[in-house]
């Protein structure tokens, strides 16, 4: 089995989407490289943990915030800020400059 055949079969394995034939190819390979089962472990792994993260769900107060947001009861957060310290960035930036070249 190349890499890319591995690859391939990968996911739907992970999901149990495989034919009965391509799982049988997939484990004939993963009983003589171990590089491609140290890849499953970690693949299984990952997934178990998007699994559970998706079990979660969000955040109970989340509903809240965003309906809260939407309604205007929560002021959106200012992108402006960041514009006064412009000029004085600029000024140090010229002074580094200006110093590093006496």
């Amino acid at each position: 089995m190349t890499e890319d055949r591995f690859e391939e079969l990968l996911g739907p394995f992970l999901l149990g989407d495989l034919s009965v034939e391509e799982e049988r190819e997939l484990e004939r390979h993963l009983e003589g490289c171990s590089g491609c089962r140290g890849e499953l472990a970690r693949a299984r792994q990952t997934h178990g943990l998007l699994r559970e993260l998706a079990a979660g769900g969000p955040p109970p107060e989340l509903k809240d915030r965003v309906l809260a947001r939407a309604r205007g009861e929560i002021p959106a957060r200012s992108r402006v800020g960041w514009r006064r310290w412009v000029p004085a960035a600029a000024l140090l930036v010229i002074a580094v400059l200006g110093a590093g070249l006496l």
